[in-house]
């Protein structure tokens, strides 16, 4: 990590490029069922219950359980190089920076 002083907002949007890329995501059928209406769920059964990589645009994977992509891993290495980065920016960073930059990222956490 680069020791000279940074903005909150680049630090963040730093954090974000790194939990973002791939987008990895899940949606379970029975979580969204009590929301939407059999007719749609039908129309749309293909995103439910896979484990779907978006690498860029136009670039989607639905991984099943014999693909040998290491894409999660990566994933998972870079969420916690945030952690790392978030420990050491909380001494870095006054309070009321750091702060802001925790909840911005735990949002976009939630988010994706």
């Amino acid at each position: 990590m680069n020791k000279e002083p940074r903005k909150v907002h680049a630090i963040f949007e730093e954090l974000r490029d790194r939990a973002s890329y791939p987008f990895l995501f899940y949606i379970p059928k029975s979580y969204v069922e009590v929301f939407m209406e059999e007719k749609v769920l039908n129309e749309i059964d293909w995103a439910f219950d896979v484990l779907i990589m978006a690498r860029k645009k136009m670039d989607i994977i639905f991984m099943d359980d014999k693909d040998e992509s290491q894409e999660v891993f990566k994933k998972q290495r870079a969420l916690k190089e945030n952690l790392f980065d978030l420990a050491e920016y909380e001494t870095v960073l006054n309070p009321a920076q750091f702060s802001i930059l925790i909840n911005n990222y735990k949002d976009h956490l939630f988010a994706m």
